[in-house]
């Protein structure tokens, strides 16, 4: 019970589309990625900012991520993991949707932006750039669970695991676009 539904004995209501800032992503049990989750009645979309393995390499603190990057895990691991710091800070300069655009036409501006993206992407090394930002179809989610501190899903032939920080506005968000019962 969180401390609003608590004091005013009311469940907080969620109206989609919403946007959710610093969303971890994981890969290989660490929060690899930071980005912005946005929670639509058909969608959820995933737009990774900043590398956090590649932060704790340059600021000398993370053993386990530089064995990843090393090769000594595997190449493809390393090469999509070797992403450049310095593309991270460009989120402000590519325009990515906000919370600030959401209208009836969300979606469809949203994917126009994954679509893009995604075809800027296809000439960039992956150890230069952040992975392509994510899109997930409600129709193509399967096993959804919450876990102690975000959720989880499989999709796409993978399966994505996400840290949020407001647990209760998540699953909100998640039962009012009946992603989860």
């Amino acid at each position: 019970m969180g401390l609003f539904q608590m004091l005013t004995g009311r469940k907080r209501e969620v109206v989609l589309p919403i946007s959710l800032s610093k969303v971890g992503y994981m890969v290989a049990g660490e929060r690899a990625y930071e980005g912005d989750l946005i929670i639509t009645h058909n969608v959820i979309y995933y737009f990774p900012h900043t590398d956090l393995i590649r932060r704790r390499i340059e600021e000398g603190g993370n053993l386990s991520a530089a064995l990843l990057l090393s090769g000594n895990v595997g190449g493809a691991i390393a090469l999509a993991l070797a992403n450049n710091l310095a593309r991270s800070k460009q989120r402000a300069a590519a325009a990515v949707p906000t919370s600030g655009d959401i209208t009836a036409s969300l979606e469809e501006k949203l994917d126009a932006y994954v679509k893009k993206a995604k075809e800027e992407r296809r000439d960039a090394l992956l150890n230069e750039s952040l992975p392509a930002p994510m899109r997930f179809e409600k129709s193509r989610i399967e096993k959804m669970r919450l876990t102690f501190g975000g959720f989880t899903f499989d999709a796409n032939y993978d399966d994505h695991q996400f840290t949020v920080g407001d647990g209760g506005l998540l699953r909100g968000a998640l039962k009012t676009g009946a992603y989860m019962v």
